[in-house]
Order: structure tokens, then C-alpha cells, then sequence
């Protein structure tokens, strides 16, 4: 091969190399182009998602202060239905002879006293075993009693306790008492043999008026 062709063929494959460089520039430029176009997309729907998402922030701190707010009322309610002194229950009045007016009889009415609510207002958490022969019974009361009952806990067998009615302010003792005496009729209709002691265990975060009853049976 003379040194013109092979001038002539280094100058040919050379243009070739040149073509396949400009092709691949061209195709990383488009690539390069597609890869920013999508960035500005994506940097603008996450400004948009981030504007979004701190609106609904705030519609959700404003509903969460309306319920701390609601919460705080409902909860001043509750305790000024446990502080607040008991009325009297009304006695029932018997009917008197009818009285008569131009001819006609009218009657007296009968007022019959109402049940009293012992535990009105009151927030009694039940904690038992799955099973349990006497917790059912024990919300049934309390709710007709007018206490606040949760849905029962039920603690895994795992899990040692015993059986106790827990309060946490000192002025409300005797409020325990009572529930203890409530669980413990209960006990006795179902001829269960249980020791239910009264523990105070000091917590100014819980609530006033608000107990625990744990029950292993």
C-alpha cells in the first residue's frame, strides 16, 4: 500500500471516529437536556407537594387545638359533675283524693324520684384477663351508674398483677372505696373468692375522677 492510501484510509476512518463522536455528543446533549427538564419538573411538584403538605399541617394543628380545646371543656364538665354537691333525691308523692272543678276530676300527678348516679362523671379503666368471668358484669354497672368506661385491656397471661382498684388524688379515696364495693358484690353474686385492695398511687398528670380497676379472674 502506497503512503497515499494510507493517508487517505487514516483520513477516513479518523472522519468516521469524528461522525460517531459528534453522534454520541448529540445523544448525551438530548440526555443531558431530558435529565434537567425532569429536575425542574420533579424540584417543582416537591415545592408543590412541600406547599400541600404545610397546609395540611396546619389545617391539622388547628383541628388538634380545637380538640385539646373541646377536651379541656368536656373535661371541666366531668370534674364539676364529681365535685359538686348531691342532690337530694326527691321523694315520691303519693296521689291525694282528686280534685274536683266544675264537675270534673283532675288528677295529681305521681313524681317518681330518680335513680341516683353514684358514679357520674367518673373515668374507670378496666384491665383483666382475656376470659374474664366479671368484667362485662362490672362495665354494665358502672355505666348504669353513670361512669365514662373505656373498652376493656386485656392483659396477656404473661404479665403478672393482681387484683386491685387504683386511684391517684387523695381527696378521692373514698370514690375508690365505692368501686371496690361495687366489684365486690359482683364478686360475691358469681361466688368468686378474691381480696380486692385500694392502692393510691400519687399522679397529678391523671385526671380527677379517673381510676383503674384490675381484675385477675
Amino acid at each position: 500500500m502506497s503512503t497515499l492510501e494510507e493517508f487517505e484510509h487514516a483520513q477516513s476512518r479518523l472522519s468516521q471516529e469524528i461522525t460517531s463522536l459528534k453522534k454520541q455528543s448529540v445523544l448525551a446533549l438530548a440526555l443531558a437536556v431530558v435529565f434537567i427538564i425532569s429536575t425542574i419538573v420533579l424540584v417543582i411538584q416537591v415545592k408543590h407537594a412541600n406547599k400541600q403538605l404545610k397546609i395540611s399541617e396546619d389545617r391539622l394543628k388547628l383541628m388538634n387545638d380545637s380538640i385539646q380545646d373541646l377536651n379541656k371543656q368536656l373535661n371541666t364538665w366531668r370534674v364539676s359533675l364529681i365535685t359538686k354537691e348531691p342532690e337530694k333525691p326527691r321523694k315520691e308523692v303519693k296521689p291525694s283524693r282528686p280534685h274536683i272543678s266544675a264537675g270534673h276530676e283532675i288528677a295529681v300527678p305521681i313524681v317518681v324520684a330518680e335513680q341516683p348516679k353514684p358514679f357520674l362523671g367518673l373515668i374507670v379503666y378496666i384491665h383483666d384477663r382475656k376470659g374474664s368471668q366479671v368484667s362485662d358484669t362490672l362495665k354494665a354497672a358502672l355505666l348504669e351508674k353513670g361512669a365514662i368506661v373505656p373498652s376493656i385491656e386485656h392483659i396477656r397471661n404473661s404479665m403478672k398483677f393482681g387484683n386491685a382498684v387504683k386511684y391517684f388524688h387523695p381527696n378521692e379515696s373514698q370514690t375508690a372505696e365505692n368501686l371496690k364495693s361495687q366489684l365486690d358484690q359482683i364478686l360475691g353474686r358469681k361466688a368468686i373468692q378474691a381480696r380486692v385492695p385500694v392502692r393510691y398511687l400519687a399522679n397529678d398528670k391523671v385526671p380527677i375522677g379517673q381510676f383503674e380497676v384490675w381484675i385477675d379472674k
